[in-house]
């Protein structure tokens, strides 16, 4: 019993790490689920996010407490979730968004003049038929 009572700092402390690695997630989430428009993928990234979560909480339980779920290892998990989002996230949101910006104009110089060039030929090719008929 002395044990368990000593070790139950070292959980909370554990837990709240595996919060605030969850906070990390939910980070990636959002930016995953940036681009797409579409409610029914924006409910799937957050059915997908729910289960990672639960088995990263799980893992967490286990990992610290041998699968002994208590309210407090749930509270600590909710706290460092919590401290992530307010005092790490806006800095990490700062971080994807700008890391974000600059994969999509680098993507859009790559594809952008090859979908460009293909479509003016089509066109050229439309414009070409109709003067020669």
């Amino acid at each position: 019993m002395l044990y368990e009572t000593l070790k139950q700092s070292i959980i909370v402390i554990a837990t709240i790490y595996f919060g605030v690695l969850g906070g990390v997630l939910y980070e990636l989430k959002v930016l995953s689920a940036k681009p797409f428009k579409n409610k029914i993928i924006n409910i799937l990234f957050d059915a997908i996010f729910c289960v990672l979560l639960a088995l990263l909480f799980l893992f967490s339980v286990n990992f610290t407490n041998y699968g002994e779920i208590r309210l407090y290892i749930l509270a600590s998990f909710f706290l460092g979730f919590a401290i992530e989002r307010i005092s790490i996230g806006t800095m990490l949101a700062k971080v994807f968004n700008f890391l974000y910006n600059i994969f999509s104009r680098l993507i859009k110089k790559i594809k952008l003049p090859k979908i460009l060039s293909k479509k003016r030929e089509k066109f050229n090719e439309g414009v070409n038929a109709k003067t020669i008929s």
